[in-house]
C-alpha cells in the first residue's frame, strides 16, 4: 500500500481509514468469537490476522517509508537546486524544502537559516515545475525584511518573484476590489482597536470567545517535562508566571488552568489555605491543599506527574529516595489525611493536563459532588480581575 504513494505521508492523509481500520479490526475480533464453526473459518482467521498484523505495524510502516523517502527526495532537490547563496543546505533545512504539506512551520533561532531555506524552497519549486514564478507570493512583516528577500531572490533565482508586507498585500486586494485607493485611518490605532473589542463584546459569542482566551490561552505554557533541569523549568516560571485571573501566581500552568476554571464558573475558592484540621507532628508540619472550596467543603489537588506517577528526572530526591518516590509518599499521606478526617479530596494529575481533559475531568468530578457549574458572564469575570475591565481590554489593544 506504502509503496503506491510516492510523497511523503502525514498523519492527517490516514486518520480517517485508521480510525475506519481500528473499528473493523473490533468488529473482527468479535466475529472471529462468533464464527468459530463456520466453514472456511481458518482462512478467514488467517486472514483477519495478517489484517491485524498489518494494523499494528502501520506506524512503524510509515515512518520507514517516509525516512525511505526524504533520503531520495532529498538527493534529487541537491542535485535540482544546487548550493544556495552560495553553500549547500543542511539535510533538516532539504526536508523541509521537499515535504509538499499544504502548511509547513518552520520554528529556529535568529541566523540559523530560516530565510536561506525559504530561498531554497522557492529554487525548489521553480527547479521542479510546481510553480512558475508569477504564482509565487513570498510575504513579510516588515519593509526591510520585504525588500531584503525581494534582493536576495532575484540573485539567487534571476527571476522577479512578489514579494510583499502582509498589509501591501491587504492593501492592493483591496485597491483591486473597490477600484480605488482605500482611505487609510490616521488616528489613534490602539483606541480604534479598543473600540472594535467593545463593539464586539456586544456578541454572546465573542464575548464567550474573549473570555475563553483571557482564562486559559492568555499565558505561554510549557510542562515541567519538558525542561532537562529544575533551574531551567523555574527560569521559564519565572519569564511566563503562571498568573490566574485574579492576579494570584500558582506553582504550576496545571493550577493556573483550575483556578481560571473555578473563576469562569463563579465557584469561590482559596489557593493554599491552611487544612481545616492541625496536622503538625513532629515529621510533618501543617498541610496546605493546592484549592479549597468553601462553599461546598471540597478540596482539590494537582499533581504533576505522568501517567506512571513519575517527576521529572531532574527533581532531587532525599533521604536516598527518589524524587518520584518522595512525590508518591507526599500524595499517599494526603489521601490518608483526608480519608482519616472524612473530608472530600478531588485529584487532578498532570498526564490529564497532557491529554487535554484536564479540566473536563475536573468538570465531571465536580458535577458528581453537585456543585453546579454555570459560566459566568464576561462582565462578571472582569469583575474578578485585579486588574479591572479596562486595563485588561487596554492590554489586548
Amino acid at each position: 500500500m506504502l509503496n503506491d504513494n510516492p510523497g511523503y505521508i502525514y498523519d492527517y492523509a490516514y486518520t480517517a481509514p485508521l480510525n475506519e481500520w481500528q473499528r473493523l479490526a473490533k468488529t473482527t475480533s468479535t466475529l472471529s468469537r462468533q464464527l468459530r464453526k463456520a466453514n472456511g473459518y481458518r482462512d478467514w482467521q488467517k486472514q483477519s490476522q495478517q489484517f491485524l498484523t498489518t494494523l499494528n505495524g502501520l506506524g512503524a510502516s510509515v515512518s520507514a517509508h517516509n525516512k525511505a523517502y526524504l533520503n531520495e527526495a532529498i538527493a534529487d532537490a541537491y542535485k535540482r537546486i544546487g548550493n544556495v547563496e552560495g553553500r549547500p543546505l543542511d539535510t533538516q533545512q532539504m526536508a523541509c524544502i521537499v515535504k509538499d504539506a499544504p502548511n509547513h512551520l518552520v520554528v529556529a533561532g535568529a541566523g540559523t537559516g530560516k530565510t536561506t531555506t525559504i530561498l531554497g524552497k522557492v529554487k525548489y519549486l521553480l527547479a521542479t515545475d510546481a510553480c512558475k514564478a508569477d504564482e509565487i507570493l513570498v510575504l513579510s512583516f516588515t519593509n526591510a525584511a520585504a525588500s531584503e528577500m525581494k534582493a536576495r531572490l532575484a540573485k539567487e533565482t534571476n527571476l522577479d518573484i512578489l514579494v510583499a508586507t502582509f498589509h501591501k498585500l491587504g492593501l492592493g486586494i483591496i485597491r483591486k476590489a473597490e477600484e480605488k485607493a482605500p482611505l487609510i485611518y490616521k488616528g489613534d490605532s490602539r483606541k480604534f482597536i479598543r473600540e472594535q473589542i467593545d463593539r464586539c463584546l456586544e456578541n454572546p459569542e465573542y464575548a464567550r470567545l474573549l473570555m475563553l482566551y483571557l482564562l486559559f490561552h492568555r499565558v505561554n505554557q510549557k510542562s515541567e517535562f519538558d525542561f532537562d533541569t529544575e533551574s531551567s523549568y523555574n527560569d521559564y516560571l519565572t519569564t511566563n508566571p503562571p498568573t490566574t485571573v485574579k492576579g494570584e501566581t500558582v506553582k504550576s500552568y496545571g493550577e493556573m488552568e483550575i483556578a481560571n476554571f473555578l473563576a469562569q464558573f463563579g465557584i469561590e475558592y482559596q489557593y493554599e489555605a491552611p487544612y481545616k484540621v492541625d496536622t503538625r507532628t513532629e515529621e510533618f508540619g501543617q498541610y496546605y491543599p493546592d484549592f479549597y472550596l468553601p462553599q461546598y467543603d471540597i478540596y482539590i489537588e494537582y499533581y504533576g506527574v505522568n501517567k506512571q506517577g513519575e517527576v521529572p528526572a531532574y527533581f532531587s530526591g532525599r533521604d536516598g529516595k527518589t524524587a518520584t518516590e518522595v512525590y508518591r509518599e507526599s500524595i499517599a499521606w494526603k489521601e490518608n489525611t483526608h480519608r482519616a478526617n472524612g473530608t472530600t479530596l478531588i485529584e487532578c494529575y498532570a498526564y490529564e493536563k497532557f491529554d487535554g481533559v484536564l479540566l473536563d475531568n475536573l468538570k465531571i468530578k465536580l458535577q458528581k459532588h453537585n456543585v453546579p457549574l454555570e459560566p459566568v458572564s464576561v462582565d462578571q469575570l472582569f469583575s474578578q480581575m485585579d486588574t479591572g475591565k479596562k486595563n485588561v481590554l487596554d492590554s489586548l489593544a
